[in-house]
C-alpha cells in the first residue's frame, strides 16, 4: 500500500495534534490507551484510520476546552473571593439578611458565610442578591439569603 505525500502529510499532522493534546490533558501512557482502545479499538494512534485519529482529535479538543474552562471558573472565583476581603486584616464586613431580615453581621469569607447559612438554615437556602453598601466609616456588603416557600396544604 502507497501513500501519497499528502495523505503523509496528513497522517503526520494528525499523530502530532493527537500527542500535543495528550500532553497538554497530561494523560498518562496508561490513560491515553485505555483512552484510545475505548474511543476506537485501537490502542496506537498509528494504526488508526484517519476517520478514527479525527474522532479521537475532537474528543480530546473538547476535554482540553473543558478543563480550559474549568481553569477560568476556578480563576474567576478566586478573584470574586479576593475582591470581597477589605483589607489584609481581614474580611469586609457583610449584613446577612434571611428573607429579607437582617439575621446577622458577619467578616468572613464569601464562601463561609454561605456554608454557614446552609448549615443553620439547610441546603436549600439560597443567596439571591448581593448589595455594596457604602457609608462614611466604610464599605460593607448585604447579602440576601432565601429559604424556598412551604405550602402547607390546608385540611
Amino acid at each position: 500500500m502507497n501513500i501519497s505525500v499528502l495523505d503523509r502529510d496528513h497522517y503526520v499532522d494528525q499523530l502530532q495534534t493527537i500527542h500535543a493534546l495528550r500532553d497538554a490533558l497530561e494523560l498518562s501512557p496508561q490513560d491515553y490507551r485505555q483512552l484510545l482502545e475505548r474511543l476506537t479499538g485501537s490502542s496506537s494512534a498509528r494504526y488508526m484510520t484517519p476517520g478514527q485519529r479525527d474522532h479521537v482529535i475532537t474528543f480530546l479538543k473538547v476535554h482540553k476546552a473543558l478543563d480550559d474552562a474549568i481553569a477560568l471558573a476556578e480563576e474567576a472565583r478566586s478573584v470574586l473571593n479576593e475582591s470581597y476581603i477589605q483589607s489584609s486584616e481581614g474580611h469586609m464586613p457583610k449584613t446577612i439578611l434571611l428573607d429579607g431580615k437582617v439575621e446577622a453581621t458577619m467578616s468572613a469569607s464569601l464562601e463561609d458565610v454561605i456554608a454557614t447559612m446552609r448549615t443553620l438554615h439547610g441546603h436549600e437556602v439560597k443567596l439571591t442578591g448581593i448589595e455594596e453598601k457604602r457609608s462614611g466609616s466604610g464599605t460593607r456588603l448585604e447579602l440576601s439569603f432565601e429559604r424556598p416557600a412551604v405550602f402547607l396544604l390546608a385540611s
